[in-house]
């Protein structure tokens, strides 16, 4: 036996920081062959954004950087179509479109503009681009603080733009409908933030889809609460996200009713800090499907019926989930796992893992698993958090004897920790130190109400301290 915290292991700080990547983006190709397209953020790449796809092309030359800054989190950086793929800049903002992984891309939008272009998508219906664009060339210290958002559509033949809604601070995910005669986004307003309260909202569209007709626009969702990821059922029911029951849940609207399709105590949304973070995705095949994440469990939901069928993956966490005739594609992570893209087929249940964000050359059985906890807290109220035990196959400790305990807090407020293999916590787990990853109060991933617990109270509020002093 050996003390706590004196262990050796070969999870080495150097190992612990080495630089790897992140999943940014997943996008599916649904008109052309099925290819499942990634962002990768490269760390030792100085931050760039490289397109991948899988069939082993990289898609972004080394002179660019597919990323976009609209609202300056930016997120929804690219978008494919047929074939083609269209991305944002990084050094310049323009939107560019590629139309072979060797070819130079070309751009699409104007230079020196002061326009920024995010959450794309390309409408065969009308053959025009629907997008968020952000107006910089409106900032003007002494005036104006901040850029213009607007939903625009982009003629990619002749390089026109036509704004199509304005008025409000922030926009988010402009999507047509099957039959090409309305749209449907989000948007809200200062002060508000994104998981504070926005509207899903429609409109009748122009003949020519440049246009929207005028007095057509109607507020569908919202009321004081967090909706998103407006969308289109194949049958051209209007679904979206909201928390109105406490929980972010998948809603689809017939008629006048709006109904629950996921009435589940578990968040089914997450907080709009980037565009493009999919949750869900409806299969276009036809099938009456969409595959959901529900507390980062992925699952296959009947729309008609309500049924929801778990996928086992072997993974704890799914996200960035792209779905189309009867096959899955997402980031997936657990606590022996770091990110990988996988695709999932749904009969067979077969998973294949397409790319890593990294591989390290240490044993499992060095890796501490997470175990959820709950405690009470201050004000009869409950914190969580994921408790690491020490692990390390070559060590045991004093029979009785308590390790030390390191806490560790993630940022935000409104974030939330996973239960994914992490190094920088394995290295002290792998040394005889227990660690403790709060999802405090204000964190996301438990309801509205506990997400909201700071807004009014942002201070320093004591989640681990009774706990601490129990241990």
């Amino acid at each position: 036996m050996d003390e706590f915290g004196s262990w050796k292991s070969p999870i080495t700080s150097i190992l612990a920081t080495k630089s790897s990547l992140s999943f940014q983006e997943v996008h599916l190709d649904k008109t052309s062959g099925g290819l499942v397209y990634w962002s990768e953020l490269r760390y030792d790449e100085a931050g760039r954004y490289v397109i991948c796809s899988s069939d082993g092309k990289q898609w972004t030359p080394k002179d660019y950087n597919a990323r976009t800054s609209v609202h300056e989190y930016g997120g929804g950086s690219f978008f494919v179509h047929n074939g083609t793929v269209y991305f944002s800049n990084f050094f310049d903002q323009r939107l560019y479109v590629q139309t072979c992984h060797d070819a130079k891309p070309t751009p699409l939008t104007p230079a020196d503009s002061g326009w920024r272009y995010a959450d794309g998508y390309y409408c065969e219906k009308h053959g025009l681009i629907y997008c968020v664009r952000e107006d910089h060339s409106v900032v003007d210290k002494t005036i104006k603080t901040e850029a213009l958002n607007t939903v625009v559509c982009i003629n990619p033949k002749t390089e026109e733009q036509f704004v199509l809604v304005k008025g409000c601070d922030f926009y988010s995910r402009p999507r047509v409908s099957p039959d090409g005669k309305k749209l449907i986004w989000m948007q809200w307003n200062h002060p508000n933030m994104p998981w504070d309260s926005t509207e899903v909202c429609v409109a009748d569209f122009s003949d020519d889809g440049y246009s929207m007709v005028d007095g057509t626009t109607k507020v569908v969702a919202g009321e004081n609460n967090s909706v998103m990821s407006p969308d289109w059922s194949c049958d051209g029911h209007m679904m979206y996200i909201s928390d109105k029951t406490d929980w972010w849940n998948l809603y689809q609207v017939t008629g006048n009713e709006h109904v629950n399709l996921t009435p589940v105590l578990k968040e089914v949304g997450n907080p709009h800090w980037t565009f493009a973070y999919y949750t869900v995705d409806i299969d276009r095949s036809g099938s009456g499907k969409a595959a959901v994440c529900i507390a980062g469990v992925l699952n296959i939901l009947d729309i008609q019926t309500k049924v929801l069928t778990p996928l086992n993956t072997g993974f704890d966490g799914h996200r960035l989930v792209q779905y189309h005739n009867g096959v899955i594609f997402c980031v997936a992570s657990g606590p022996k796992q770091f990110p990988c893209v996988i695709k999932v087929e749904e009969q067979s249940g077969k998973v294949q893992i397409l790319k890593e964000s990294r591989t390290v050359p240490v044993n499992h059985s060095y890796f501490s698993i997470p175990t959820e906890i709950r405690w009470p807290t201050t004000e009869g109220k409950i914190s969580y958090g994921f408790f690491y035990p020490p692990q390390n196959k070559d060590y045991t400790g004093p029979s009785g004897g308590k390790p030390p305990l390191l806490v560790k807090a993630h940022g935000g407020p409104t974030g939330q920790t996973f239960n994914t293999l992490n190094l920088n916590i394995q290295y002290f787990t792998s040394r005889g130190f227990a660690v403790l990853d709060v999802n405090y109060r204000g964190s996301t991933g438990y309801g509205k109400q506990y997400r909201h617990t700071l807004r009014t109270n942002v201070k320093l509020v004591p989640v681990v301290m009774k706990l601490i002093y129990d241990y």
